[in-house]
């Protein structure tokens, strides 16, 4: 946070506001916030929840709605460290074009973490600049939206209290309120450093198959389906062998070629173990019966 902090004190266009959305923190954000005097020129406005209890991204960026009194509001994930130029480059765009811009997420040790590797060959990474971004690439870590269209959606929906979804759902509500794009903006850079595992990263995207990618189906069924979840219902045979082929001793293969395949492959296979690992959450809710 003191990196990002620093990093939007240096922007060559000022934040007019800086609102730190706290989400039960119990390592001394709140008092950093409160008892820094660091010299900046940043208005920081510390938000949390009533006796700083957890509830989830969603309900936590939501916290800044009663704040937002300018044209835009930049989302941006607290352990972003951004560009000089990242705002001002947002703010070319949006005033080139009606539309979201989507900002640019590098990952610093991308050479050096097999997640971070992964993550930065997928979504709105393999397009270029400028490019109409589809809104399941969403996401909020580095991202520029008019004020009055956060107003008109209500924001963050925040019965995405667990992993994921909560991204996808604001861009599908925005494009259908708005009709506007969302633009690549590979200009607004934010650079992060990636510390999650494979495994740990796996195991959210089975948290979100088995919570919020039923809680996403519900709220919108006109959705197009993600993660080739509609192979799971068809009788083809391509669709079968690819069904079949999610199977535990598959995985166990995929385990083996992570560890001693070049980026390209490897890469590839995390690709199909995040399906697999979608896949395994979201039928074991089917399997009972349907999400809670």
């Amino acid at each position: 946070l003191k990196a990002c902090l620093a990093s939007l004190d240096a922007q060559s266009v000022a934040p007019e506001r800086v609102c730190v959305c706290v989400d039960g923190s119990t390592d001394g954000t709140l008092e950093y916030l409160r008892d820094s005097d660091d010299a900046s020129a940043l208005e920081i406005v510390a938000l949390t929840h009533p006796g700083n209890a957890h509830r989830g991204r969603p309900a936590t960026r939501n916290l800044a709605l009663g704040r937002l009194d300018t044209d835009y509001v930049w989302f941006v994930d607290s352990d972003m460290v951004l560009s000089p130029d990242a705002l001002e480059q947002h703010l070319a765009l949006t005033s080139d074009r009606a539309c979201t811009s989507q900002g640019q997420v590098v990952y610093a040790n991308a050479q050096e973490n097999p997640w971070a590797g992964y993550l930065d060959t997928r979504a709105y990474h393999r397009r270029p600049d400028r490019a109409v971004s589809p809104f399941t690439w969403f996401s909020a870590a580095n991202a520029l939206v008019r004020v009055e269209h956060v107003r008109a959606i209500g924001g963050f929906d925040d019965r995405f209290a667990a992993y994921g979804g909560e991204d996808f759902d604001f861009a599908y509500r925005l494009e259908r309120l708005t009709g506007e794009p969302i633009l690549n903006n590979r200009r607004a850079v934010a650079q992060t450093t990636e510390e999650k595992s494979i495994d740990a990263a796996l195991a959210q995207f089975e948290e979100y198959g088995s919570e919020n990618l039923h809680l996403l189906e519900s709220l919108h069924p006109d959705l197009p389906r993600t993660f080739e979840l509609q192979r799971l219902e068809s009788d083809a045979l391509a669709d079968r062998l690819f069904v079949w082929a999610k199977h535990p001793a598959f995985e166990r293969v995929a385990d083996m070629l992570i560890r001693f395949s070049p980026t390209r492959l490897r890469n590839q296979v995390l690709n199909y173990k995040v399906i697999a690992a979608v896949w395994r959450g979201y039928r074991s809710v089917s399997k009972k019966g349907g999400a809670a």
